[in-house]
């Protein structure tokens, strides 16, 4: 008697056809297996005892055969399938079976005929999918045995079909329908036409799951355009051996894979790469292009960028080799590609502008490189628009990041050139519209145009539902179609649908990804677009689910993920938290968190960029993502914690500064001491001036730019602000990766050391509450104090956080620094602005605005008193009214955001007889952040007079630069050392970058001075690393001030010089002034101690003559910088002062006939103090 599992009413074996539904597992595997040995018991029995065809032994054999089966299906093997085949083939040759019998057998040959992929789908297992490949191959070469298989499946499933159950039918005909198909693309010479590929694979693709349906989708996409270039086009079988037909089976897989994610199992990833390395002899330059896709295609998938390093590395083997033309150009196109995966997965701007480099050569009609590509080469179309949309790409982003309409139109024009040049059904088009969208809305965003606004979201709106579309880049797309319904909502409001679509893209999320952070990026986007819809309804509940997400999101975060996306996040989620501000969950307190947490991975990728230049363009958001956090902390009464977000945000650029130079000392401390050298070569190998980079909105922006996730009704900055954190900036990185040394070198100061050593965060550090308070005491200080424009939403004060040397730090609200309080701050902007703009040469138009700013300067010093000085002052107890001058107060400054254009020293009080200066009581420096105060103000000063440097301008056009520098030399520095115009300056004394720049900290080439003194043009440029000090044969730039090789052991002098700046705009930048990023402050963080700068410019002969003053009480009287610079400005307010010995002769004269206009605050008040703020005098050659 038959045990139950084998009888053919057992579920297990019941008949049920191909197609229908059936649940597996229901049979214990090890029964099964168990059933299997006794019936091949039994058969061997009976074989020996009864003839072929006897009824019994028939019976016993279908019965096995149907077990075979059965185990094949769980655990397809070529064994099993001939066991199966052998015996039920046997069987219904007999005859004898019973129709339930041989129905049961026609079923169990169908599933062992009917190929793995066809019962189990596309399952990502590496060799599963090689054997898919193989039997396509013998499919299209007409092997006959497969041929056989095919038609005997059809003959058997046609047989089936009329005779299943209702649910079956269906499912049966296609697959007859399909296995048609297959036989009309078979020819008996193994060829057939392309564009019959491209047609039945378009036929077959709907009746597939996915991935197998997008598979076909791309075999025909990829067939239809071969055939387009070249429509009689065959494929002709190779005979090929089986080495190189696995070979070209796993580039197959990777050529799908990089299309379609999830073809092959993350597990099985290396696998892949192992196959695509096993090439022919003689094909050595193709093998390595394959092995460095498939390792570039490994790291995109898994966020390892040492794979990358190594695609790279193959890629330059080529196209350093004589490989053929082919192979050389597709190594060109994939190096492109490869670094745009790089940068987006977190390397850094040096990557991407290598890669715009590469991009202008392979783009320009001038250049040999748009036509290297052989004539017959494959989907020609295709690459050549996903490169000029690459590089189009680059120059929207530029144009945009510049606000040049101009450059936005020509790139419009261009796209839509690109558009009519392809096919409706081109298989790029969709980026093509993406582009245009882009392009449309930043456009209307700079020229408020609602017209182009609805332009760009109908392109994106058309990108997205594209049939075009790649299965890699659809749930991108649709991530970006769900944030851009969320945008659109701010113009037309229409929550039900952005619902809908946010349903939809919930979905991709139980999906593959193409890269590591793609379902974190959705999620982002589902949050974004559920905030847009919070925002008009006001529901609560769609507000937790983006909080939600946003949460997820958060636990998603590994540190593979790029850190633009892991800072995105977190600054989301704290938007969010604040947007919900449950007091009972605290939400503000993790608001906080949140964005101190991104703002710490901002810093980290500011040190990954390599140079100032980059540095800044990346942390371009911190300070007012730490301004924002600290009005949080501070409305919430948590004043500590605004301190701590402040100094996360300020001064990211110094910051990463000096971490740079404690880097290789940290990785020469783990034992990477070969990285430790590269990091310092890197630096030193850096060009003179850094390639172009993009600038950033006016300064009378700045303050309250950032307003967090809280999205109003619809106004045109809300909509900007929205649109520029759902548009990514365009990625295009380079082909060398220039990124690997300093992503490795972080990689390893990330890793857990047990030797003390501080590690990347360490590196990366803000003092805390303590540190400061310890910091004020050491250098005499009365108070650190962070001045905080009003920002956000709905905030109308802004704030003074004031850190004493004892107690807790405090907040004073101030409604002067509010956004309706500022309005002199913004006049005094506005009037400089129409000064800088006048053309040269016009110079009654400049003498009527200079009057124009002349008078706002003055206003302003009014409202910097009465609303913000004035009140600080009362708060930490200082008069000013009958103040002793020869004991003032002694505060440094850290004004946020455009309140760093203010002269705060200048700032008038109230007094009995008209006003008082704040200079006249109070001792006042200017910090880039209370981190930078305690940099500086950790050296000791040397010596002034120890190793002096004189710098008079050397172009000659300072009227009173060789004076100035004559009288100091002559009265104070008689050993002094000089360069420029001047007439004891040797020939070769030229004053060039390089001669200042060996005279600082940290070069090589002499001992640093104790005092340098430069009297030379500056201005402020549009970028703040484009400011500059005008000298011979050059400028020097903050960059160039800023990037110098760490000196070997990582440690600054412990004593520093002091630099005086003579010149106009040291201290001020145009555009990014909140990043605190001046040459002042750069030669702060290249170790000079005391720095004087300038704010605006100055007449040079007022100028000339604070200097003289400025440096006797500096040698004469032995003052501190900072208490010499007030002495010198005391004396210049002062109508009633007499000269100091240092004036003589045209210089006397003039100071002596300009009573009153050296009283004037325009002549005195623009320079200010940076560094250490202690009163001490210096001891020679160290600490004061």
């Amino acid at each position: 008697m038959l045990s139950p599992p084998w009888r053919l009413d057992n579920p297990s074996a019941d008949g049920t056809p191909p197609g229908a539904a059936r649940p597996r597992g229901e049979i214990d595997l090890t029964l099964l297996e168990r059933a299997v040995s006794e019936l091949e018991v039994l058969d061997g029995e009976l074989a020996a005892v009864l003839p072929e065809g006897d009824p019994l032994l028939c019976t016993v054999r279908v019965r096995l055969g149907c077990l075979y089966a059965d185990l094949y299906v769980r655990n397809p093997t070529d064994d099993l399938r001939a066991r199966g085949l052998r015996l039920l083939r046997g069987v219904r040759a007999t005859g004898v079976l019973d129709p339930q019998e041989g129905r049961v057998a026609a079923i169990r040959l169908v599933v062992l005929l009917l190929p793995p992929v066809s019962l189990h789908g596309w399952n990502g297992k590496f060799d599963h999918g090689m054997e898919t490949i193989d039997l396509g191959r013998r499919i299209g070469e007409g092997d006959p045995e497969v041929v056989a298989d095919l038609t005997e499946l059809r003959e058997l499933l046609a047989g089936l079909v009329s005779e299943s159950p209702e649910g079956s039918i269906e499912p049966m005909r296609r697959i007859i329908e399909n296995l048609d198909m297959v036989g009309e693309m078979t020819r008996p010479d193994g060829a057939f036409r392309i564009d019959d590929l491209a047609v039945q694979a378009a036929r077959l693709a709907p009746t597939m799951e996915s991935p197998v349906s997008d598979h076909l989708r791309l075999i025909s996409s990829m067939a239809a355009e071969l055939a387009a270039d070249e429509p009689d086009a065959r494929i002709t079988p190779m005979v090929v051996t089986d080495e190189e037909a696995a070979t070209m089976a796993a580039q197959t897989i990777a050529s799908m894979e990089t299309y379609i994610p999830g073809t092959v199992r993350p597990d099985d990833l290396a696998a892949l790469v192992e196959a695509l390395g096993k090439g022919s002899e003689g094909e050595e330059a193709d093998t390595a292009w394959w092995s460095a896709m498939g390792r570039a295609l490994h790291g995109s998938r898994t966020g390892d960028p040492d794979l990358s390093a190594e695609a790279a590395e193959l890629l330059g083997g080529v196209m350093a080799s004589d490989s053929s033309e082919r192979t050389n150009w597709l190594s060109e196109v994939l190096s492109l590609g490869l670094l745009v995966g790089t940068f987006t997965m977190g390397g850094n701007l040096a990557d991407r502008d290598q890669m715009r480099a590469r991009l202008d050569t392979f783009v320009d009609p001038a250049s040999a490189a748009p036509h290297s590509a052989p004539a017959n080469m494959p989907f020609m179309r295709s690459l050549q628009t996903v490169t000029r949309c690459a590089h189009l790409q680059l120059r929207t982003d530029e144009a945009t990041q510049e606000g040049d309409s101009e450059k936005l139109q020509g790139v419009i024009e261009e796209a839509l050139d690109l558009l009519g040049e392809d096919d409706e059904h081109d298989a790029w088009r969709f980026q093509v519209l993406y582009l245009l969208g882009q392009a449309h809305l930043a456009w209307g965003l700079l020229d408020g145009g609602m017209s182009a606004l609805r332009t760009g979201l109908a392109y994106f709106e058309e990108a997205v539902k594209h049939p075009s579309v790649p299965a890699a880049l659809r749930p991108t797309m649709e991530a970006l179609e769900v944030a851009m319904l969320g945008a659109s909502s701010l113009l037309d409001p229409d929550p039900p649908r952005v619902l809908e679509a946010v349903a939809q893209v919930r979905r991709t999320l139980d999906g593959p990804a193409a890269i590591p952070d793609q379902h974190v990026r959705t999620r982002q986007a589902i949050a974004f677009a559920l905030l847009a819809v919070h925002k008009p309804m006001g529901d609560r509940s769609v507000l937790e689910e983006a909080v939600g997400e946003l949460e997820q999101a958060r636990r998603d975060l590994t540190e593979r993920m790029s850190p633009d996306t892991r800072n995105s996040v977190l600054w989301d989620l704290a938007g969010a938290y604040q947007v919900r501000g449950d007091r009972e969950r605290d939400d503000l307190g993790a608001a906080v968190g949140a964005a101190q947490e991104s703002l710490k991975v901002l810093a980290e990728n500011v040190l990954l960029q390599l140079g100032a230049e980059h540095g800044l363009e990346a942390a371009r958001a911190g300070a007012s993502r730490g301004l924002l956090a600290a009005q949080w902390a501070a409305v919430d009464g948590r004043v500590a914690e605004a301190v701590e977000a402040l100094e996360n945000g300020r001064g990211l650029v110094l910051r990463a500064a000096a971490a740079a130079a404690g880097v290789p000392e940290q990785l020469a401390a783990r034992g990477e001491a070969e990285l430790a050298e590269q990091w310092r070569n890197a630096v030193a190998g850096l060009p003179v001036e850094a390639a172009p980079t993009v600038s950033r909105p006016d300064i009378r922006t700045e303050a309250g730019t950032d307003t967090g996730t809280g999205m109003g009704a619809g106004s045109m900055e809300e909509l900007r602000s929205a649109l520029a954190r759902i548009l990514p900036p365009g990625a295009a990185p380079g082909f060398s990766i220039p990124s690997t040394l300093r992503r490795r070198a972080l990689d390893a100061l990330r890793l857990p050391d047990g030797d003390g050593s501080e590690g990347l965060r360490g590196l990366l550090g803000t003092p805390g509450l303590a540190e400061l308070r310890d910091g004020l005491r050491d250098a005499g200080a009365d108070a650190l104090v962070y001045l905080m424009p009003g920002q956000g939403e709905g905030a109308e004060d802004g704030a003074a956080i004031l850190v004493r040397r004892t107690g807790e730090p405090t907040a004073l609200p101030l409604p002067g620094l509010g956004a309706q309080g500022r309005e002199a701050l913004e006049r005094y902007l506005d009037a400089g602005a129409r000064r800088s703009a006048l053309p040269e040469g016009d110079l009654d138009a400049y003498d009527e605005a200079h009057r124009g700013w002349e008078a706002a300067l003055e206003g302003l010093c009014d409202w910097a008193g009465a609303a913000v000085l004035g009140p600080v002052l009362g708060a930490l107890g200082v008069r000013t009214a009958d103040s002793d001058t020869d004991r003032p107060a002694r505060l440094v400054l850290v004004p946020c955001g455009n309140l760093g254009a203010v002269p705060w020293h200048a700032a008038r009080l109230p007094a009995p007889l008209g006003h008082r200066y704040v200079c006249e009581s109070v001792v006042v420096s200017y910090a880039a952040s209370g981190g930078e105060f305690l940099r500086a103000a950790g050296r000791g000063r040397m010596a002034v007079g120890e190793r002096v440097v004189l710098v008079a301008d050397p172009s000659g056009d300072l009227m009173w630069a060789e004076d100035e520098v004559a009288a100091l030399r002559a009265a104070y520095y008689p050993d002094a050392l000089l360069y420029g115009w001047h007439e004891d300056a040797s020939e070769d004394a030229l004053g060039t970058p390089e001669d200042v720049l060996c005279h600082l900290p940290g070069s090589p080439a002499a001992s640093p001075a104790s005092l340098l003194h430069l009297v030379v043009h500056g201005l402020a440029g549009l970028r703040p690393t484009d400011s500059a000090l005008h000298l011979a044969e050059g400028r020097l730039t903050v960059t160039r001030i800023l990037d110098v090789p760490p000196a070997p052991g990582g440690e600054r002098a412990a004593a520093g010089p002091l630099v005086v700046l003579s010149a106009c705009e040291t201290d001020l930048s145009s555009r990014d002034h909140d990043e605190a990023l001046t040459p002042t402050t750069a030669l702060l963080a290249r170790g000079a101690t005391d720095v004087v700068g300038s704010r605006w410019k100055v007449s040079d002969s007022a100028s000339a003559a604070l200097m003289v003053v400025f440096h006797h009480h500096l040698t004469v009287m032995g003052l501190a910088p900072p208490d010499a610079l007030r002495a010198a400005q005391l004396w210049m307010l002062n109508i009633d002062r007499r000269p100091v010995p240092g004036l003589t002769d045209e210089l006397l004269a003039e100071t002596v006939g300009n009573v009153r206009g050296l009283a004037r605050v325009v002549s005195w008040a623009g320079f200010i103090h940076q560094g250490n703020p202690a009163a001490q005098a210096a001891v020679a050659g160290g600490r004061a």
